[in-house]
């Protein structure tokens, strides 16, 4: 039997306003979600939101799939830039686990 490699479960945590959440999922959903199903080995995402906090799960086919994405600095940071000027919102936390 062949060993496939691990999924990646990458999160990101931003601080986000209660008064701008609404309209920062909005921009997730029509900002990032869709650049995200570009990707190669991209499966899901999911946003949880306690206490100012909002947390991104986004889960990979592996570890490749991941770091192929993550060297599209050119695509993303134009987002992240967008997201902050609009929200104020930043990542505060990073992690990715198997």
């Amino acid at each position: 039997m062949e060993e496939r490699p691990p999924m990646i479960l990458e999160q990101l945590q931003f601080m986000v306003h209660p008064s701008v959440y609404k309209d920062w999922v909005e921009f997730e959903n029509t900002e990032w979600l869709p650049w995200l199903k570009q990707q190669r080995g991209f499966l899901d995402k999911q946003i949880d939101y306690t206490a100012g906090i909002a947390t991104n799960r986004i889960w990979w086919k592996d570890k490749k799939s991941w770091d192929e994405a993550a060297r599209k600095k050119n695509e993303m940071v134009p987002k992240n830039l967008k997201m902050h000027n609009l929200f104020g919102s930043k990542v505060i936390m990073l992690k990715a686990m198997t």
